[in-house]
């Protein structure tokens, strides 16, 4: 997608490269930067070089009209490159006077921060949190997607509060390419350190979510008050991507999240 006829003004495009959480928190920033600068954003979702197959239908998760009005192909944003700036080439200004100049004369910004809040040297300590919970609302979902989340977050609202989601990571680490064979020990914890913290808290509603379904199985047979995804909604028609987003969100609308520090987890807290 190129420029719309009549916008001057240059706009901030999100892109990564890796799996959904670190591309939803890439988003996020994205309308972040593009409400407090008075432009729009686009997405590059599935840039040259991506490591994510699953991840190449667009439309597995979101509505037509979102995607044609938010998302930029490749070869559109290659031609986009002489008047494009990573923001990290405004990381060290004390003031927002270089990058609105840059915007104001149609240049574009590119992101790829997918772990954290992106915040800029000059501005303040906001906490951007509730900010990104409504900026859910506004990401064009495709109606399959939205009716699940719809039935998530009926059925969240049912369970006593607080809720804990344990987030196992292991799956997408040991069994799919090309993140298999490798080593991610920040991102892997035993099954016992989870136990450990369900024994603590034996009174709370708890889920737990897994790529790997031995981990799941296991702990809900040592820990009765364990919920599952398929014990809040019946997901067996959707697809891959959109299991993974509704897993996501559910785990996003839990009190506390226990995982290891990984770019699901921080997508999760911030949404």
């Amino acid at each position: 997608m190129m420029p719309r006829a009549g916008q001057s003004r240059g706009f901030f495009i999100g892109l990564r490269k890796d799996q959904l959480g670190a591309r939803l928190l890439m988003m996020l920033n994205s309308m972040r930067l593009a409400d407090d600068y008075k432009t729009d954003f686009r997405i590059n979702w599935f840039p040259r070089g991506a490591a994510a197959p699953k991840l190449d239908r667009p439309l597995d998760l979101f509505d037509p009209a979102f995607i044609d009005r938010h998302f930029i192909d490749n070869d559109d944003f290659e031609n986009l490159a002489a008047i494009t700036k990573p923001v990290d080439s405004f990381r060290h200004d004390g003031d927002p006077e270089r990058l609105e100049a840059h915007l104001a004369s149609g240049g574009h910004v590119v992101l790829d921060e997918g772990f954290e809040i992106e915040r800029l040297p000059w501005e303040d300590g906001e906490d951007h949190q509730d900010r990104f919970r409504a900026f859910i609302s506004r990401i064009g979902f495709n109606q399959a997607v939205k009716e699940q989340m719809a039935k998530i977050q009926h059925a969240m609202s049912g369970l006593p509060g607080p809720v804990f989601a344990y987030h196992i990571r292991r799956g997408d680490i040991l069994n799919e390419a090309p993140w298999k064979h490798k080593e991610w020990p920040s991102k892997i914890e035993p099954d016992e350190l989870y136990s450990a913290y369900l024994n603590k808290n034996p009174d709370a509603a708890a889920l737990v979510f897994s790529d790997q379904p031995e981990s799941i199985a296991g702990l809900m047979a040592a820990h009765p008050q364990l919920r599952s995804m398929a014990d809040l909604v019946n997901l067996d028609h959707c697809k891959p991507v959109q299991r993974d987003f509704l897993e996501l969100y559910a785990m996003s609308l839990a009190t506390q999240i226990i995982a290891p520090p990984s770019v699901p987890s921080a997508a999760q807290r911030h949404v």
